[in-house]
């Protein structure tokens, strides 16, 4: 910016205005250069501040990318889905003149029962396994009153009675055949599969061999079963 330059004569005093004005100019112009500087470097500072800031946002999200695929990496892999098992065999049930089924049906609905419905299911599914065709009910009396006291279709209380069954009948055919196949039961005799079956109560098994012999003390041969 120019200085004003003042020429011709001055009236008394006018000199020292006309310096005091010039001074007046030079601080203007000097404040003004000193508030362009000061913008100046505003903006710079701002600029510097917004890489900076940039810059911070660009390392947290590599470390949060870096982490996050870390996780991944030691995630472990889904597991494989589960394949189901041998499907059980569906509850067949014996009837026709097989003398079995009266003497059961008789015996469940004496001990006032409702499982006396499915007294051709459990004939059925010991004679499949080569059980003992009073065992399951006479399980099934102490575990659960005959079917009186259960929970989840689980008559037998298989599993400290935390077993679920889709029915009563699929629960006849699964304990029959995991008291033949489970390793704690295979091979085993009536005596054995019982010891087994609840080793925590010494009377257990015979209390299970008192109500099979109640059910019938000279069981009858099985006649030829009907399946259904």
């Amino acid at each position: 910016m120019g200085m004003p330059h003042f020429t011709g004569n001055l009236a008394p005093g006018s000199r020292n205005r006309a310096a005091d004005f010039r001074v007046h100019l030079a601080g203007e112009t000097a404040t003004g250069a000193t508030l362009l500087i000061m913008r100046e470097f505003s903006r710079r500072g701002l600029r510097d501040r917004v890489h900076k800031w940039r810059a911070s946002v660009a390392l947290a999200a590599g470390l949060a990318l870096g982490t996050a695929r870390s996780a991944g990496a030691d995630r472990p892999a889904t597991p494989p889905a589960i394949q189901p098992g041998p499907a059980v065999e569906p509850a067949r049930e014996v009837e026709g003149d097989d003398a079995r089924l009266a003497i059961l049906r008789d015996y469940f609905r004496s001990q006032r029962s409702p499982l006396h419905e499915f007294a051709g299911i459990f004939l059925s599914a010991a004679d499949s396994n080569g059980l003992d065709w009073r065992l399951l009910p006479a399980l099934a009396m102490v575990e659960s009153g005959g079917g009186r006291r259960y929970i989840r279709n689980n008559v037998f209380g298989w599993n400290s009675g935390r077993a679920r069954f889709s029915s009563i009948p699929d629960s006849i055919v699964h304990i029959a055949a995991k008291l033949v196949t489970l390793p704690a039961y295979r091979g085993k005799d009536l005596h054995g599969i019982l010891r087994a079956y609840n080793p925590a109560r010494r009377d257990y098994a015979q209390r299970v061999l008192a109500l099979i012999r109640r059910i019938a003390p000279d069981p009858p041969s099985a006649a030829p079963a009907v399946a259904r």
